[in-house]
């Protein structure tokens, strides 16, 4: 009997019938739920202000023909959030992998892919290889999906978790390519990890100003600007409204932040061997003084 995963991975790792279940979707009404909040309910916020004004107009008219289109509109209105609605649930029902359960155990190794109304079971000989890929921004986990490539022609299996819980779903990425290689590793189907970083980013409204550049290379406010100059760093200035009339006082630096990122380790390896090299000075001249 397959026991409870009580490790960082629980909640994204349950036990399945012969094997662990990698669960993406856990609850199947919260993701139907989310589903059509942003497929009916967002068209039906949009065109609620523009029936309301065809409403108000045809009453202020009072004319049978304005009433006539009023009502059209509404019914168009009706019909675009069921056929939205529609659409959203079939592509959902159809596409969406709620879980896919590893039962590599046994002679005949399969996983077996969980969709909303149906599972299937499919030979692990036919995976070919199984991707991880993660959105970053500046570090930080934007969206996470698992590809199963079982034919490179037809294209992937997309398994994610909804939104709401994917930058904490599956622990920390190193734990679940762990994870998935312990599981496919006997079976010699190769694990791969693709992280694509977000790399734009707004100036000025999104650019870093001195103090987080500061913390992330671990160094002094006042030395930001020196080492974001020797180093090629994209920088910025403009005036602070609100800063009072002196421009001294008011103008703002901002930093490129995915530079100010992609530096992190480069800056603080050249400063410990920068501070390295002073070391075998000052022994000397302590001993010489000695």
């Amino acid at each position: 009997m397959v026991t409870q995963d009580s490790g960082p991975l629980a909640g994204a790792v349950e036990p399945g019938a012969t094997g662990q279940r990698l669960v993406f979707v856990p609850s199947r009404a919260g993701e139907l739920g989310s589903v059509l909040a942003v497929k009916a309910l967002a068209p039906a916020l949009v065109a609620t202000p523009l029936l309301l004004l065809a409403l108000e107009l045809a009453h202020v008219e009072n004319r049978a023909s304005y009433w006539r289109l009023a009502w059209v509109l509404v019914w168009i209105a009706v019909l675009v959030v069921l056929l939205r609605s529609a659409s959203a649930l079939f592509v959902a029902l159809a596409r969406t992998v709620r879980s896919v359960e590893f039962r590599t155990e046994g002679e005949a190794p399969r996983l077996v892919i969980t969709r909303f109304l149906h599972s299937v079971a499919v030979p692990s000989a036919e995976l070919r290889f199984v991707k991880v890929e993660e959105q970053l921004r500046v570090g930080e986990r934007r969206s996470i999906k698992v590809l199963l490539y079982f034919d490179l022609a037809a294209g992937p299996v997309e398994c994610a978790p909804p939104r709401s819980i994917q930058s904490g779903w599956g622990g920390s990425t190193e734990m679940l390519l762990d994870w998935l290689t312990g599981q496919l590793g006997p079976l010699r189907i190769p694990v791969e990890y693709e992280a694509i970083s977000q790399r734009h980013f707004e100036c000025p409204e999104e650019w870093w100003q001195a103090d987080r550049p500061a913390r992330l290379w671990q160094v002094p406010k006042s030395e930001v600007a020196e080492l974001a100059a020797r180093y090629g760093v994209s920088r910025a200035e403009y005036l602070d409204q609100d800063g009072g009339k002196d421009r001294s006082a008011a103008t703002i630096t901002v930093y490129d932040p995915a530079q100010v990122y992609d530096l992190i380790e480069r800056i603080r390896a050249d400063r410990a061997a920068a501070a390295g090299a002073v070391d075998p000075v000052v022994e000397d001249a302590v001993e010489s003084a000695e």
